[in-house]
């Protein structure tokens, strides 16, 4: 499929210039816009609008510039020539044309000189989706593995318990019995003589009794002294 690009002209017609699309293929124009640069010896007068497009402008004749700005309200007959704009103007009016904007009825751009190429539609791959049956591949979610929490069991020990096995009595013996000695629980009064004095010990306090008068030493301490101070006087 070949595509060839549109292109927008000015031509004479009537004594009036007529703004031109022109295409090797025919379309249906919805909107345009276009933008002319002219010399200042060939100023414009006027732009009118022809049908079906309702025209807009606005010109310079100072710096030589007119914007033309168009949309047609209803279709026209599919053409590879239709008149956008009739344009009164001085004679000898040749401008430069630039495209802006230039829309099929369906709004879609249509192809200019001076614009980006466009691809072949027949070339572009069309995108498939899968069908129902078509089995599409899950992304694997690893599962998490929840254990239950418990408490901890304490462990119990248990200690052996003693034998309490009963002592078997032979026939005619008689079972021999402990008693306890009466020396180690209770402790029985002793006296014990250590020079000359008797001590009293009862169970664990001992508390010293004297038995004897009283010792002669001081007794015969003070007789010496007596016959000393005697002798003295004599």
């Amino acid at each position: 499929m070949t595509v060839t690009a549109a292109d927008v002209t000015v031509e004479p017609v009537d004594g009036d210039y007529v703004l031109l699309f022109s295409s090797s293929q025919p379309y249906v124009i919805s909107a345009y816009t276009v933008e002319l640069e002219y010399d200042l010896s060939t100023p414009i007068f006027k732009v009118n609008s022809v049908e079906p497009f309702e025209v807009f402008s606005k010109y310079d004749n100072e710096i030589g510039l007119v914007r033309i700005s168009a949309f047609a309200m209803t279709p026209h007959v599919q053409s590879t020539r239709v008149p956008l704009a009739r344009i009164q103007a001085e004679a000898g009016f040749s401008p430069k044309v630039s495209i802006e904007i230039l829309d099929d009825f369906n709004r879609n751009p249509i192809p200019f000189v001076g614009s980006e190429p466009l691809v072949d539609e027949s070339t572009i791959p069309v995108y498939e989706s899968p069908s129902e049956d078509s089995v599409v591949p899950q992304p694997t979610i690893p599962v998490e593995k929840r254990v239950a929490w418990e408490l901890p069991v304490s462990e119990t020990i248990y200690l052996p318990t003693p034998s309490t096995t009963p002592v078997q009595q032979a026939e005619g013996e008689e079972l021999a019995t402990e008693t306890p000695d009466a020396s180690q629980n209770n402790l029985s009064d002793e006296v014990i003589e250590i020079n000359n004095e008797q001590i009293m010990t009862t169970g664990t306090s001992e508390i010293p009794v004297s038995q004897t008068p009283l010792s002669f030493v001081p007794a015969i301490f003070g007789i010496v002294i007596g016959i000393l101070i005697m002798r003295v006087r004599v």
